[in-house]
């Protein structure tokens, strides 16, 4: 029913087991290969990990894509950057045609898993049937027209880490500088019209090479949304005071889409409704 999935781990804080039982209970029972995708050792995954979440195996991340990012991310963001990356060089060694990579440590959806499972399924559905490389929660792409990594499905029919091996950090920076900004650009700005987004050096992340990726046309990156279902980012609540400017958002890593809105605003027109 599903397909085989990379729950990618890393924080140790008070939600960090719940989020994991959530997804535990999306994936059970489906029959799909389930990977921990960490570098903790045997006792944080023992004293962290919810005990009803089989997997198959822990994929460390592999030090070729961390060395593929070095000069293509901010150094904050390497670590988490490679992991990402591993997913689809550790997918290609397994075979494997399609899989979904979920920021597992700080994300749920605030329904049934058994409904959750369903829906997602029909994420898939429509991936294959528009020709979509991979397809993405919509974390950022109305707030900030900015592709992202959380909650993805992906179709390996692009070549992602030849892709990124390729890429030039200066065409990179380029395109997404002068990419149109999201909602909050727009109300920093006080417009209603496309203003520039500009390039945010804390944001120089995984997201932002494939958001390249997605907007120089390499490959098919779309955003969608599960209508009326209510959700929980919680590593973005936890950014500390001051350290980067959320201005313009609802409500800090709660969302909740249904009927074009998320909360009260409108849902970018690109992210799709499913």
């Amino acid at each position: 029913m599903l397909s085989a999935c990379y729950l990618k781990i890393n924080r140790r804080t008070t939600v960090t087991t719940r989020c994991l039982r959530f997804w535990a209970q999306t994936w059970a029972g489906t029959g799909a290969r389930v990977f921990l995708l960490c570098d903790w050792d045997a006792d944080d995954i023992a004293a962290w990990v919810p005990a009803e979440l089989e997997y198959e195996a822990v994929v460390p991340s592999s030090p070729r894509m961390a060395e593929l990012l070095h000069d293509k991310v901010a150094p904050r963001w390497r670590n988490a950057g490679a992991a990402h990356m591993t997913s689809f060089e550790h997918a290609a060694a397994e075979g494997l045609e399609e899989f979904w990579g979920i920021d597992a440590d700080d994300t749920l959806f605030l329904h049934d898993p058994a409904m959750i499972r369903a829906r997602l399924a029909g994420v898939e559905e429509w991936a294959h049937a528009h020709d979509a490389d991979t397809v993405s929660l919509d974390f950022y792409r109305t707030y900030e027209n900015h592709w992202s990594f959380g909650v993805a499905f992906t179709r390996m029919s692009a070549d992602y880490v030849g892709l990124v091996e390729a890429l030039d950090p200066a065409d990179m920076r380029a395109t997404i500088a002068a990419a149109p900004a999201g909602l909050i650009g727009r109300r920093k700005a006080g417009s209603d019209v496309d203003v520039p987004r500009g390039i945010d050096p804390q944001l120089e992340n995984i997201d932002m090479v494939f958001d390249h990726l997605r907007l120089s046309g390499e490959a098919v990156l779309e955003s969608f949304y599960l209508d009326d279902t209510f959700f929980m980012h919680a590593g973005l609540v936890e950014w500390r005071q001051g350290e980067y400017d959320r201005t313009g958002e609802t409500l800090r890593g709660a969302y909740h889409w249904k009927d074009g809105l998320v909360w009260d605003d409108p849902i970018d027109p690109a992210c799709v409704k499913l």
